[in-house]
């Protein structure tokens, strides 16, 4: 019996040693040992799986935020303004013509061209483009979605129902309405508020208040 126990109790490397003549240094062969009945012992501490979910749960609210951020209807509608303005611009300077941008009172969009700014007459104006409300905000329309001018001056050249934002000449030069100083749409969602203005020397620019 007590060889028995004495057979069981040696180490998986002295019985290596002993089958296929290893020798080692005693350093080595306790290093080997202690290396062996490692892994044998090795697992999680509760500790450790504490640490490990507090950083999942870390990671999780870091990712939530950022996905809240990311929508933003205000954000993108007026990158969507800014773009057309832009365009507006640059078609105004490669046609040598006049083109505006008029907003009407659902929210939509109208690009409209002429010989020159001045033109009094709405007749004299063509319709070159409308841009819906649902294409402003991608189809999603929060129900506190505003898209507003600041311009209240009359203008005999305008539609019903619209108001001037901005109109650029064939030099790319910006007219803007006589009660204003730049030309302006502002955007918000109820969360979250933007600005496109238009300088009288036709730049744009795109910032958040």
């Amino acid at each position: 019996m007590g060889r028995l126990q004495a057979h069981h109790q040696r180490s998986p490397l002295h019985l290596l040693k002993r089958q296929g003549g290893i020798n080692l240094p005693m350093t080595a062969e306790r290093s080997a040992n202690t290396l062996i009945h490692g892994f044998r012992s090795s697992g999680f501490t509760l500790l450790e799986l504490l640490i490990v979910i507090a950083v999942i749960a870390i990671l999780a609210s870091v990712g939530f935020f950022s996905y809240a951020n990311f929508k933003n209807p205000a954000r993108d509608a007026s990158q969507v303004v800014y773009g057309i303005l832009s365009g507006t611009r640059s078609e105004s300077t490669s046609n040598t013509v006049s083109q505006r941008l008029l907003l009407g009172s659902s929210g939509n969009l109208l690009i409209q061209q002429a010989k020159n700014c001045s033109t009094a007459s709405p007749s004299s104006w063509t319709n070159i483009k409308t841009i819906s409300y649902g294409e402003l905000t991608g189809g999603t329309v929060p129900s506190t979605f505003v898209i507003s001018t600041p311009t209240t001056a009359p203008d005999a050249s305008l539609p019903a129902n619209y108001k001037l934002v901005v109109c650029f000449n064939s030099r790319g030069l910006a007219y803007i309405p006589s009660d204003a100083t730049v030309g302006s749409v502002r955007v918000s969602d109820g969360k979250h508020s933007y600005v496109v203005e238009v300088a009288l020397g036709g730049a744009v620019r795109v910032y958040g208040i």
